[in-house]
């Protein structure tokens, strides 16, 4: 069931979202924000990267929990939420 709705996810996302993923992602990099985007795991600092996952995180040195109906981003103690329920459709 998880690994079903994993590749669900993932192909709305290079299908439907891609792009507009990609905006927002560059736009917040732009804005000095740290972002990843993931399905219910635990984002590795060391790694960079969210197991088994779609997502990762742009800075190896920080540590946040992933989730799957979110993207967050975040500088130091600043975040910034942005819903991606569209994937829902």
């Amino acid at each position: 069931m998880v690994c079903a709705k994993l590749q669900y996810l993932q192909d709305k996302i290079k299908s439907e979202m891609s792009l507009k993923l990609r905006r927002t992602s560059e736009e917040l990099t732009r804005n000095s924000y740290i972002m990843y985007d993931d399905v219910e795991l635990h984002c590795d600092a060391e790694e960079g990267m969210c197991a088994g996952s779609l997502g990762r995180c742009h800075d190896a040195s920080m540590n946040f929990r992933c989730s799957g109906d979110r993207l967050f981003a975040a500088k130091k103690q600043e975040f910034f939420t942005l819903s991606i329920s569209l994937l829902q459709h």
